[in-house]
C-alpha cells in the first residue's frame, strides 16, 4: 500500500511538472508560431466556421479527398467545365476551410468563367456578386489574416466592377452604386461632414439594448417598426432590422428627400393618393416627432451591424480611411478595392515572409491604383429614378453619373 502510495504521489508531481514545463514554453511556442505565420489568424479561434468540425472529424482522410478534389477542379477548369467544378470546390472550402487558395478559385470562377458564360447583364450580375461575397463573408471570416485573399478581393473591386473589360461593366456599377446607397444614403459633400458621418456609424451601439441607453426610445421605436411591418411582411419574411429594412427606408428618403426625379414628378403625393402602404407606415412614423431622436440612433446602430455582420466590413476602418485618405464615397468600386487592399496590408504585414514580399507590393500596388481611380472620378451622384421611373415608383436601373 505504501509503495502504492509513493507511486501515486511520483506521478502526481510529474504531471504538475509537466502542466509548469508546458506552461512555462506555450508563450515561446505562441510568438514563435506568430512571427513566422504558422498560425491562420492572430486568435486560433477566430474565424473559425461552424463546418470545420466536418473537415476535423473525417482526420488523416482529409488531405488525400481534398487532393484528390483539387487535381480534378484543375482539369475540368482546363477543359471549360465551370459549372460543373462548383459543387467540388464548395466540398473543398468546407473540408479544408483554411486552404485559402480555394476560395480565391472559387470566388474567381464564379465571377470571372461563369458569369461571362451567362445570357444577361442580370445574370452576370447575379455571378459576380456571388463570387464576391464568397471570399468576402466566407473565405476572410475563415482566413481574416490572409493577405492574397484581400489582394485578389481588391483586384476584383477595381477590375471587374470598375473596369471596362467586361460588356455588362456599366450594369454592374449601377447595381454597386444601388447596393452601397441603400446601405448608407446619400454621402455628405463636405468633407469634414463625411468624415463624421462615417464617424457616426463607426461610433453607434453594438446592440438594442446599448441603443436605447444612449438614446431612450429606440426600443419603443422598434417595437411599433415590427406592429407596423407585421401586416406588410409574409410570415416568411418577418421583419428585420436588416439590409431589407435599410433598402425600405432609402427607397423612402429617395422619393421625400433625393430624388429630382421623384420630386418633379409629384411621387410622394402620388403615393399618398393610391394609400401606398408601405410609403404610408414609413410616412407615418419617420415623422412621428416623438421618435426624432431615436430614429437616428437606431439608422446608425442598423447600418454598423449590416455592414459588419452581412458584410464582413469594420465601420471604424472605414472612418478612418475616409479620415485619412479623403472624401471617400463608398458606392464607388474603387473605395472598396481600397478598403480591401490597405485592410490586408494592416493585417498581413506583419506575418509575412520574405520569400512573400511580393504579394505585399503587389498589395500595396492596388492601393495607389485605387486612390488613382477615385481622384478620377470618385464623386458619384446616384439618383434611383433618373432613368425610368415606374408607375408604382420602385427603384427602377438607371446608369450612375460620375464627376
Amino acid at each position: 500500500m505504501q509503495r502504492d502510495r509513493i507511486i501515486q504521489a511520483s506521478a502526481l508531481a510529474a504531471m504538475l511538472a509537466s502542466f509548469v514545463g508546458a506552461g512555462t514554453l506555450l508563450p515561446g511556442i505562441l510568438k514563435e508560431s506568430e512571427e513566422r505565420g504558422l498560425r491562420y489568424t492572430d486568435v486560433t479561434v477566430d474565424g473559425a466556421p461552424p463546418f470545420v468540425a466536418i473537415g476535423t472529424a473525417i482526420g488523416a482522410m482529409r488531405g488525400l479527398i481534398v487532393d484528390y478534389l483539387w487535381i480534378k477542379v484543375n482539369m475540368m477548369k482546363q477543359q471549360g467545365l465551370y459549372y460543373e467544378i462548383m459543387a467540388d470546390a464548395d466540398l473543398i472550402t468546407k473540408l479544408q476551410p483554411r486552404f485559402a487558395p480555394v476560395w480565391t478559385f472559387h470566388g474567381h470562377n464564379m465571377a470571372y468563367n461563369i458569369s461571362v458564360a451567362t445570357n444577361t447583364p442580370e445574370e452576370r450580375w447575379e455571378w459576380v456578386n456571388a463570387g464576391i461575397r464568397l471570399v468576402r463573408n466566407e473565405g476572410l471570416r475563415a482566413n481574416p489574416n490572409d493577405l492574397v485573399l484581400h489582394k485578389d478581393l481588391a483586384f476584383w473591386h477595381a477590375h471587374k466592377l470598375d473596369g471596362v473589360s467586361d460588356d455588362a461593366h456599366l450594369y454592374y456599377k449601377l447595381e454597386w452604386a444601388r447596393l452601397w446607397h441603400s446601405l448608407l444614403g446619400e454621402p455628405p459633400i463636405d468633407y469634414q461632414e463625411r468624415v463624421q458621418w462615417m464617424k457616426d456609424i463607426a461610433d453607434a451601439p453594438e446592440t438594442l439594448r446599448s441603443a436605447e441607453a444612449k438614446t431612450p426610445g429606440v426600443l419603443d421605436l422598434v417595437d411599433r417598426l415590427k406592429n407596423e411591418f407585421s401586416d406588410l411582411t409574409s410570415g416568411d419574411e418577418p421583419f428585420g432590422l436588416d439590409q431589407g429594412f435599410l433598402d425600405r427606408m432609402s427607397w423612402w428618403e429617395a422619393i421625400n428627400e433625393q430624388s429630382f426625379v421623384a420630386k418633379t414628378l409629384g411621387a410622394a403625393d402620388e403615393l399618398r393618393e393610391r394609400n401606398d402602404r408601405l410609403f404610408l407606415v414609413l410616412d407615418g412614423i419617420v415623422n412621428d416627432p416623438a421618435h426624432a431622436e431615436a430614429w437616428e440612433t437606431l439608422m446608425t446602430h442598423v447600418r454598423k451591424r449590416v455592414l459588419k455582420d452581412e458584410f464582413n466590413m469594420n465601420p471604424q476602418l472605414m472612418y478612418e480611411y475616409t479620415r485619412d485618405l479623403g472624401p471617400i464615397d463608398w458606392r464607388h468600386p474603387q473605395a472598396h478595392a481600397l478598403y480591401w487592399a490597405r485592410r490586408g496590408t494592416q493585417v498581413a504585414e506583419r506575418r509575412m515572409r520574405e520569400d512573400d514580399i511580393y504579394h505585399l507590393i503587389n498589395n500595396d500596388r492596388m492601393q495607389v491604383q485605387a486612390l488613382q481611380g477615385l481622384a478620377r472620378s470618385g464623386r458619384i451622384h446616384f439618383d434611383p429614378f433618373a432613368q425610368c421611373p415606374r408607375p408604382a415608383f420602385q427603384v427602377a436601373p438607371e446608369t450612375p453619373r460620375r464627376r
